[in-house]
């Protein structure tokens, strides 16, 4: 096997592994070296520990069946042989055709070949490893990167440097390592005795001068078109550069191989290359079609101060067309390059924090904080508020709610007088952080702090800010007839104003009011419009809510689907935060079909930003997809304390959840024989959901009546109007849950005919949607109400490993306690899991399942 992948991957380290797991086999192992590259079979005879071998030269094939009897005549002696061949790509030629050839004819040997090397190796004259497996490394994810950073750096790291470093390193083991090993203050940068760096320099410097000037250009101008650098280069210093490692070819632009190569580089150019590489940047962009790239090259490229200044304002005018256009990538860096250009510290500070805002607005966290460690200290008090409100609403997508209230609220203060909309704005988002961390007396201060900012012009922005502002707190302090027309002149005016905050506002406006219909279009408006504006920073927050809508409605393909987009582009922007609520609208998912395993991988991959960040609302949504998954269990009980317990996990009432969860405390009070919890509960939701139009959750409510009801009369009735309200809307889940329930009462009604039609149906979707659970339990009911399950009745194979042992233990006649004692687990475990058995069996006692193991 040839194990290929870039400096840093950790092939050697592979390697190392490899030769360790490889007990009582004889190791053959050699490293590649770069200043024997030219030495003709130096590396087959450092592998044998032999003086250079004397082959005739032009007979590879002799050498490689000499290489091949020489590893099998060490085998014969009984111990299986391992050779490992590290840096490949410094092989001489000769020995990499050698070892190439023998390695295709120990087939059927008990001989072992690990090669690792760069991807060059596979690019050498010929492919001499052709026909080798490959193992192509890929760089490790960011969780992953993020935990190997939490073990290797050292302590006092902050939260935000890690972040930085993970991003930075994209994935890279020893450049992750080597980071954190340098203690980051205000800047990222490897340590002087960089393994990583001295690589990357090596080559580098080892590149013909024209091979260098192709890499300079690709590290001083982002994604540069390959056909004009060809247009001006010659095809062999393009190729050489890109073979190097250090630049490739992506969708035809010239881009450094990694970010952290395109840092260390443009550091590393000389004064001189840099000059040149500026002057032929003038000759290969386009003096019209790329106006702003060239207008920056040419201005440093000159010494006259008044040809810069009109370079300059040129800049910052296409800086802002770049920027109202959507296109925020490339008016950050112009406004960036604006600022180097200017005279005064004071349009300097103003330009660098729009390109800190852009870049922000793209989803480049790492590259927002680099250009805000560029502002001077000693600017005005609106620069400081706008620097405030950016970096608070970075710390609230990707660090403490708590830091990102404290910074957002002094920017209120900042830019009150200043600038009244985004004064409004940074209070709406200290207003989101407070809300993340259940700290509801936090949002009435500083809602009434908004309701002071009132103007009597305001901006459309600002006034839907101060109506979403007074219904939310309308809601939070119970006053839920007063919310309704605020939070719904926030959707209205959301409607008119066409801008992706406002729209994702009203998202959550209409969530408050139980309008599912608005929540979707508002939430697919803030998606859109983020997308056209180039905010992309915005869209794991609007995404979140077209999630929440589409659950609301029951639509539960459409909620994964947004949810997993969600939680896509919040990693790909460095949003942790928001990660967390997708990872946990996901696993509720996963919970409401019953798929427990799914719930728990899900919510221990948002384990830790919910923990490390104190986030209240992903942590109650995670209690309560627990909860899910228990009812699905046939845990009642476990699911009840869960739901009391989990409004109160971040030490204050989730009030958000215990509306909500008001089904699910009805479903679960009811069998333990709590029907007051359950009647409080509905109580709330019923509030909610009185002034909506929802009607999935209007089912609910009748679902919830009729458990709760004393009479059967009473029953009958709220069960037979929540299957006609779920089945006007989407017959999905939650109808098939209905029904389920609506099938049991009939049945102790005996009347088992109807209970069957309603239980086939119910049976369909459960299969439909995978909710195997929930299908065993509607099987189970079927059984009971007559009927012959079609498949019969299912056996050992319906169960895990542990259900089957069990089972097998149980139809042997052994008790509980004595299960618990012989598998050496809870006496409580084993009840939970005979629970499922019975239910995924279609049994009611102990001696049926006895009897259907036999």
């Amino acid at each position: 096997m040839l194990i290929v992948g870039p400096l840093g991957l950790g092939k050697t380290a592979l390697l190392s592994e490899v030769r360790r797991g490889a007990e009582g086999f004889q190791v053959f192992a050699v490293t590649g070296v770069e200043p024997e590259h030219t030495v003709r079979l130096g590396g087959v005879s450092r592998l044998f520990g032999l003086k250079p071998l004397v082959l005739p030269a032009g007979t590879p094939v002799a050498a490689a069946e000499w290489v091949r009897d020489r590893l099998v005549a060490a085998a014969d002696s009984g111990r299986p042989v391992l050779c490992c061949v590290d840096d490949a790509h410094w092989l001489d030629p000769f020995s990499s055709l050698v070892l190439g050839m023998a390695a295709r004819r120990l087939s059927g040997t008990p001989v072992a070949m690990v090669l690792a090397g760069r991807p060059e190796v596979t690019e050498l004259a010929g492919d001499p490893f052709a026909g080798v497996d490959r193992l192509w490394l890929r760089g490790l994810s960011r969780d992953d990167a993020s935990a190997l950073l939490a073990q290797r750096a050292p302590a006092g790291v902050t939260d935000t440097a890690q972040a930085d470093i993970v991003e930075l390193a994209e994935g890279n083991p020893l450049a992750l390592v080597e980071l954190g090993a340098a203690q980051p203050a205000e800047r990222l940068e490897l340590p002087a005795d960089s393994r990583y760096r001295a690589a990357v320099l090596r080559r580098f410097r080892g590149l013909s001068s024209a091979a260098r000037q192709v890499v300079a250009l690709a590290v001083l101008e982002e994604r540069l078109p390959a056909d004009r650098v060809l247009a001006g280069h010659t095809g062999a210093a393009v190729d050489e550069a890109c073979t190097c490692g250090l630049i490739r070819i992506e969708d035809g632009a010239l881009v450094p191989a990694a970010t952290l190569v395109g840092v260390l580089l443009h550091a590393e150019l000389s004064q001189r290359e840099r000059r040149d590489a500026h002057r032929a940047l003038v000759r290969v962009l386009h003096p019209a079609h790329d106006r702003d790239r060239w207008m920056w090259h040419r201005a440093v490229t000159r010494e006259d101060r008044l040809e810069q200044r009109e370079c300059r304002d040129e800049l910052a005018n296409a800086a802002e067309a770049l920027s109202t256009a959507g296109n925020v990538e490339a008016s950050s860096t112009a406004w960036e390059r604006a600022a180097a250009l200017a005279d005064r510290t004071e349009v300097a500070t103003r330009w660098l924090l729009n390109a800190a805002r852009d870049s922000w607005s793209g989803g480049r966290p790492l590259r927002t904080r680099t250009l805000l460690r560029q502002v001077r200290p000693g600017i005005g008090t609106r620069q400081r508020a706008l620097a405030a409100a950016l970096s608070g609403e970075m710390a609230l997508r990707d660090g403490s709610p708590v830091t990102a209230a404290q910074e957002l609220l002094a920017a209120v203060t900042g830019l009150a007088e200043a600038d009244h909309e985004q004064a409004v704005v940074a209070a709406v988002l200290a207003g989101e952080a407070y809300c993340l961390t259940g700290d509801y007396a936090g949002f009435r201060a500083v809602a009434h702090r908004a309701a002071a900012l009132r103007t009597t012009n305001p901006s459309p922005l600002a006034a839907l800010a101060q109506d979403h502002f007074a219904g939310m707190l309308a809601t939070y302090e119970g006053r839920h007839a007063d919310a309704v027309r605020p939070l719904r002149a926030t959707v209205r005016r959301a409607a008119e104003l066409d801008d992706p905050l406002g729209a994702i506002l009203a998202s959550q406006a209409a969530y408050t009011l139980g309008d599912a219909t608005a929540v979707v279009e508002s939430a697919t408006r803030a998606v859109r419009a983020a997308e056209l504006r180039g905010q992309r920073a915005l869209r794991p927050w609007a995404l979140v809510y077209l999630a929440m809508g589409a659950l609301l409605l029951d639509r539960h393909a459409a909620a994964a689907a947004a949810g997993a987009a969600g939680l896509a582009e919040a990693t790909a922007t460095g949003q942790r935060n928001c990660a967390a609520d997708h990872l946990t609208i996901l696993a509720f998912l996963a919970a409401l079909r019953g798929d427990r395993e799914l719930v728990l991988l899900r919510l221990r991959a948002a384990d830790g930003p919910i923990r490390t960040h104190c986030l209240a609302r992903p942590a109650a949504l995670a209690s309560w997809a627990l909860a899910c998954a228990d009812l699905a269990d046939a845990r009642p009980s476990d699911a009840l304390v869960r739901l009391r317990m989990s409004a109160y996990d971040t030490g204050g009432p989730h009030l958000a959840l215990r509306v909500m969860a008001a089904p699910q405390v009805v479903e679960a009070a009811v069998p333990c024989h709590q029907p007051e919890a359950g009647s409080r509960a509905l109580s709330t939701f019923d509030e909610w959901i009185g002034r909506s139009s929802c009607v999935p959750r209007q089912a609910l409510s009748h679902r919830c009546h009729a458990l709760l009801a004393v009479r059967p009369g009473d029953r009958m009735e709220h069960f037979s109007e929540a299957v006609r309200l779920h089945r006007s809307g989407y017959g999905g889940l939650e109808m098939a849950k209905t029904e389920l329930l609506y099938a049991h009462e009939l049945r102790r009604c005996r009347r088992p005919k109807q209970a069957r039609e309603l239980l086939r149906e119910a049976l369909a979707v459960f299969s439909s949607h995978e909710a195997h659970p929930w299908a065993d339990r509607a099987r189970a009911e079927l059984r009971a109400a007559g009927e012959s399950v079609a498949g019969g009745r299912p056996g050992r194979a319906a169960l895990t490993a542990q259900q089957a042992r069990i089972a097998e233990l149980v139809a042997d006649g052994a008790t509980n306690r004595e299960i618990a004692a012989r598998l050496l687990v809870s006496h409580r475990t084993v009840e939970h899991h005979l629970r499922n058995i019975f239910t995924r069996l279609g049994v009611r006692s102990r001696t049926e399942l006895a009897a259907l193991l036999r």
